[in-house]
């Protein structure tokens, strides 16, 4: 064994390590070395360690197995290449550096099992490559698996080889898998089977591609003549098509295939002289004539005199029409038809095949005759019939019938110019199909308009390409409703139409086939919509719904669902799980719309923000055009028994000008879109272009032969483009603004210019960008121009235009172009409490504005952007800005500006309250303090001394490009006013909610001295109120007016905290004696009347300024007042403990806070360490408060109800009581 000698192949980290080892564990067993890689100590017994006699025996045995492992260390080192042993050298053991090898090369990891089971999971042979190899290229997955501890049974691993067979092995599929009385099937059956049928497909290949190529005739009896002729003419051919051959079936040399040769079609006949060399008389073969004797069908064509240009050989032995004219064929594929117009004017169309070695052309008797043509021949005429029409006529030339013919092209493109209408028919009815049109046009629906040939529609191409259709199930019904189907169709991922949906849901009567669709933003709105459009139906028709076919969605699924069903009586029929194709008559529909829908948005080019519309629209003509379920009736017709009308219909997505009355000199008319019809209204809808908005009218005019795409393309054309040597152009905003409105397009008539220019040197001297070239494979982000109307501060600044340059940040990428993106803002409550302090300390107060904050954060991402628009040119061709610095629009900006801001206060001594990382504070050798807030690039500045202030201010403009704003006056939309001399400090936001009353149309409503009324009972609605009131809600801003309102309470309304949190449920002068923090709560017991439950309401303020207040349900039912109140304590009770570690980082010490309370038992309850039987159902973290009050952190106090302040924030109340409540918090009422 010692003697064998193998070349062992090097493995170089790049090949099959798996088959490599293999191949090296059999090395190791030739030489004898397997037990080297096992044994890794001593081979000596410690007991026979006493037997002084084996010494000599064990030392030998030793040296020996030394030895072999160091030939197995060897044979591995000389068995890898450089590049693999240096990372394996360090090993002193053959089994150490095989595990080494195995760690690098046999990854266990889950991204790699993850990778190799799907290769596995979709692999499908390749037809580039043999069955051979492909087989060995399953098996090399099964066994990467194998090494990464993953097992594929064997049964699992034939099912997916004999699924990933090509279609040719599909007959081979049916056996393996149907064969009588198999219960299991093998991967070695099938890889035996797969190499059986492979010969059986070689030996056919010669026929097969014998019947493509040329002219195939019966052979004759006597073979020998034919098989010597095949012997001399295809012996180069034949030698080609033998197995395993990777050469050109034309050109016969290797290197290339027959569809890449470039002698494809270049071969000419040369004559029946040069037997063996013409592929032409290669593919010519003797055939059988009714007299025996034997001509070739090329040599009868040679004998006779007459030009056979033009004329066409009818041919009883080929299988296809062939010619050899390529300029007949308008098209050409490997299976191209063709016109043919003969001797007697007539046309017909042909499958026709392209033989460029043929000088002939030769129409199939055989195939004519398998389409229904009949022959008659007599006087040397032959007459081909279709029925009685007689179609082709040939006369005979020496035993030949030739027909005169040429090719029909022109005709049919005539045929298409003259009848324009039959396209914008197509269009109209929503790319209807050739035959439904035809239908249309018989009935005299289409009032007499003639339709020709519809030729190819690209649009429909782009709509109808699918994967498979759907196995056709159909339900014989007897009348309307007694078989419905439906389906939802809709994903996340879908754009948001114009109403906000991202599903439908289709209803389809099986007796009728009409359809109808509801738009839906979540999937759960399909039961309320199921049950608004059965009762729809089943009034209109006086007939119940009997079955309801639906899959298995949860949306379907649910007991609202089963309930509803079971009450009106209706059968579900739900389809199995993964098995879309029982419900074929809604999945079929759903496709059939959206193919639709595609096409209309494809050649319209309207945004994908249309699908809804596009989506109704079809859905409409689905309905007017015949069913071929229903024998091409039409669906409207066959449910309302009604004949349908076509008149009014138009182009989807053409221009549309809608009928406008807005003044005597304002054009009369307003351009549009077309976007379909709406159900119970008799007018069009249009998309107003420069309103941006839909309109209903039926005053429109349509011009159908524009579209949408048209005039975007139009308005782009016409864009002035710039020519003149000047580096820049003027950026203009448009004339019409609106508060803290932002617009990107520009008007000719604007006289306000945005000082772009100062804007461009400021980005240029903070060196935002460096112009470099692009990097080959870099991702570009782009940037635009962003204009904005500042409104100002009163007394300070005036309003102004305001040009910003953004970035597309939405086109970056998540942990390659950004990372961390959170940044925090100084909280609401940390403002007032600042404006407490100020205003009982008597504080200067000052107000600064950091310009461009964004600009001076450091980038440490890599990241391109484009040129900003309008300065192009001073970039060249192929150069981009590589950022240095963050800009607007950027994600990561606003947390770069933080850190680089706060690494700044804290480098100039400041400290950041650990509650609030926003707010910074300073301690002075006289006792005081500087305080500084900021928002973003809102700064307050707080300090006893105004000289400390100016100091501070100083330093920040050093380090930013700072704006100072004096006194402050306005923050967050809060007014500030302050009186020195009584020393009051007041927050408003009159402006802020003048333009709330203003934006939602009640700032003329009348006066009421409280918010609420107490006779005001709100409750939630019932479904049926749901349904009747949903179109009239769409159009209500509700959400958006409570959270205005809510934004004005948290800052300045404390009075609107009870009646903001009522409504939001169905969306759902005085100077205090110290800075003491004090706190009130309250509750409502079971007050929600849904639910019941009760409502906790709390305020706290510091030195009689309110600063925090809450009103809003508690989380649990309670089962009394006392352990509501005592919920509501808990809750006002952690809210001081986070007030008084705030106030401690201000600087403001407090000992103990004192809440008040009304409710007696509950601040018993509160005191008592007892859990006794009426409290052990409470949590147990509502009992955390009896700690924090035995350790004084807090103290609760009873108070009487007149004077509670929170009461207001869970009842209304009477005016008095709301009048003091207002005074205690003090809030002005006048």
């Amino acid at each position: 064994m010692s003697s064998a000698r193998v070349e062992m192949e090097k493995f170089d980290g790049h090949g099959d390590y798996t088959l490599w080892k293999e191949k090296l564990m059999a090395h190791m067993d030739l030489l004898g070395l397997t037990v080297a890689l096992r044994e890794t100590q001593s081979v000596s017994d410690p007991l026979e360690s006493e037997e002084e006699g084996k010494e000599s025996e064990k030392g030998d045995k030793e040296a020996l197995m030394e030895e072999k492992r160091q030939k197995a260390r060897s044979t591995i080192v000389l068995s890898v290449s450089d590049q693999v042993l240096r990372k394996s050298k360090k090993e002193k053991t053959a089994p150490s550096m095989l595990e080494a090898l195995d760690k690098l090369y046999m990854s266990k990891a889950l991204p790699n099992r993850i990778y190799l089971k799907q290769k596995l999971y979709s692999y499908k042979m390749q037809e580039n490559l043999s069955v051979e190899g492909n087989i060995d290229e399953f098996l090399r997955l099964i066994a990467d698996l194998e090494n990464t501890n993953v097992l594929v049974s064997d049964e699992d691993q034939a099912i997916l080889l004999l699924m990933s067979l090509p279609k040719q092995f599909d007959q081979l599929k049916d056996t393996l898998k149907y064969g009588s009385g198999r219960t299991t099937l093998s991967v070695d059956e099938v890889v035996a089977a797969i190499y059986s049928k492979e010969l059986e497909l070689g030996s056919n290949k010669k026929s097969i591609r014998g019947q493509a190529e040329g002219l195939y005739v019966k052979d004759k009896p006597e073979t020998r003549g034919m098989s010597e002729q095949k012997e001399k003419g295809n012996k180069g051919r034949s030698r080609s098509r033998s197995k395993g051959w990777k050469g050109c079936w034309i050109c016969g040399e290797e290197g290339h295939f027959k569809t890449s040769c470039p002698n494809k079609g270049k071969q000419q006949n040369k004559g029946k002289d040069q037997a063996s060399g013409s592929k032409g008389e290669a593919a010519t073969i003797k055939g059988n004539t009714s007299e025996g004797s034997g001509y070739y069908v090329s040599e009868a064509l040679h004998s006779t005199d007459v030009n056979l240009g033009n004329e066409w050989v009818m041919d009883t032995g080929c299988n296809y029409h062939m010619t050899h004219k390529k300029e007949w064929f308008e098209e050409l594929s490997e299976d191209a038809g063709g016109t043919v117009r003969m001797g007697n004017k007539s046309t017909s169309k042909f499958r026709v095949k392209y033989i460029p070695d043929m000088d002939r052309n030769l129409l199939s008797m055989g195939t004519l005759e398998e389409h229904g043509y009949s022959f008659e021949s007599k006087n040397g005429v032959l007459v081909v019939k279709e029925g009685t029409r007689t179609l082709l006529i040939g006369s005979r030339h020496e035993k030949l019938y030739l027909l005169q013919g040429k090719p029909e092209v022109s005709h049919s493109m005539t045929v298409e110019r003259r009848n324009d209408d039959t396209v914008l028919w197509h269009r109209r009815l929503g790319h209807i199909s050739q035959k439904n049109m035809d239908i249309l046009v018989k009935k005299g629906y289409l009032d007499g308009k003639k339709v020709s040939k519809l030729e190819l529609c690209e649009d429909c191409i782009y709509g109808k390409a699918r994967r498979l259709s759907f196995v056709v199930a159909t339900h014989n019904t007897e009348d309307k409703l007694n078989y419905v189907h439906s389906d939802l169709w809709g994903a996340p991922s879908v754009p948001l139409s114009l109403g906000k949906c991202q599903y439908f849901i289709s209803f389809i009567d099986v007796y009728s086939r009409k359809t109808w669709v509801y738009f839906l933003k979540h999937k759960d709105e399909a039961f309320g919509t199921f049950a608004e459009w059965s009762v729809m139906v089943e009034n209109q028709t006086g007939r119940k719904i009997k079955i309801l076919r639906i899959d298995n969605g949860l949306e379907f699924c649910n007991q609202q669902f089963n309930d509803f069903c079971k009450e009106k009586g209706i059968v579900r029929h739900q389809t199995c799980a993964y098995t879309p194709q029982q419900n074929g008559v809604a999945e079929r529909m759903n496709h059939t719309i959206m193919e639709k829908v595609r096409r209309m948005l494809s050649y319209s080019g309207l945004p994908k923000t249309f699908w809804a519309e596009a989506t109704n629209t079809v859905v409409t003509l689905i309905n007017k055009t015949p069913s071929s379920a229903v024998n091409f009736e039409i669906s409207d017709k066959r449910w309302s028994g009604k004949s349908p009308v076509y008149n009014y219909l138009k182009r989807f997505g053409c221009v549309a000008f809608t009928y406008a009355d807005e003044g005597k000199l304002v054009p009369r008319a307003k351009k549009g879109v077309f976007l379909g019809y709406l159900s119970g209204e008799k007018g069009y809808k249009v998309w107003l272009l420069e309103e941006r908005k839909c309109s209903v009218s039926r005053n429109v005019t349509f011009q159908e032969n524009a579209v949408y795409r048209d005039v975007m393309q139009k308005n782009k054309d016409s864009e002035e483009v710039d020519t003149s040597s000047r580096v820049r152009r003027e950026i203009r905003a448009p004339k019409r603004f609106d508060v803290e409105g932002y617009y990107s397009e520009f008007t000719d008539d604007e006289e306000e210019s945005f000082n772009v220019e100062a804007l461009m040197d400021s980005l240029l001297k903070n060196h935002t960008w460096t112009v470099v070239k692009k990097p080959v494979g870099e991702r570009v982000i782009g940037c635009k121009w962003i204009f904005k109307r500042k409104p100002g501060t009163p007394g300070i600044e005036q309003p102004r235009f305001k040009a910003r340059l953004v970035s597309k940040g939405y086109a970056q990428r998540e942990g390659i172009d950004y990372t961390d993106i959170f940044s925090p803002v100084v909280k609401h409550v940390s403002i007032r409490i600042l404006l407490a302090i100020v205003a009982e300390e008597n504080y200067e107060l000052e107000q600064l504005d950091v310009k461009t904050a964004f600009l001076h954060g450091d980038l440490e991402e890599k990241i391109f952007m484009e040129a900003p628009e309008g300065y192009e040119s001073q970039f060249k061709q192929g150069e981009v800005c590589l950022l240095n610095k963050t800009m607007y629009g950027l994600k990561q900006s606003p947390r770069r500006w933080n850190q680089k801001f706060d690494s700044y206060m804290l480098e100039i001594g400041f400290e950041r309250s650990p509650r609030n990382k926003c707010a910074y504070i300073k301690s002075l050798e006289d006792g005081s303090k500087v305080y500084l807030l900021i928002y973003v690039d809102d700064m307050l500045v707080a300090a006893r001394d105004m000289q400390v202030i100016s100091e501070l201010k100083q330093k920040l403009s050093e380090k930013f490009e700072m704006k100072d704003l004096g006194a402050a006056k306005r923050i967050l939309g809060m007014e500030i006013s302050r009186d020195r001399v009584k020393g009051t400090l007041t927050l408003s936001q009159e402006d802020y909610l003048s333009k709330v009353l203003e934006t939602y149309n009640v700032d003329q409503c009348k006066f009421v001295v409280t918010p609420l009324g107490a006779h005001l009972k709100m409750h939630a609605a019932t479904e049926q109120q749901l349904l009747s009131d949903e179109e009239y809600m769409k159009s209500v801003p509700y959400s958006n007016a409570v959270g205005s309102i809510m934004y004005s309470m948290i800052d300045t309304r404390p009075d609107l905290a009870y009646c903001v949190g009522i409504i939001s449920r169905f969306m759902s002068k005085p100077k205090g004696a110290d800075l003491t923090l004090r706190g009130y709560c309250d509750s409502d017991y079971a007050a929600n009347l849904e639910n019941r439950r009760s409502i906790s309401g709390m305020v706290f303020t510091l030195g009689g300024s309110t600063i925090n207040l809450r009103s809003c349900l508690q989380k649990v039912v309670v089962m009394s007042s006392t352990k509501a109140g005592y919920m509501s304590l808990t809750e006002a009770v952690k809210e001081a403990i986070w007030l008084k570690g705030l106030l401690q980082d201000f600087g403001y010490e407090q000992k103990t806070v004192e809440i008040f309370c009304d409710s007696q038992s509950a601040i018993a309850l509160s005191k008592n360490n007892v859990h006794h039987d009426r409290t052990k159902h409470i949590d147990i973290k509502y009992h955390k408060i009896r700690e924090v009050i035995a350790d004084g952190v807090v103290e609760v106090k009873k108070i009487c109800t007149l004077v509670n302040s929170a009461d207001i924030f869970t009842k209304v109340v009477p005016v008095s009581k709301f009048k003091t409540a207002l005074h205690s918090l003090r809030v002005k009422t006048e």
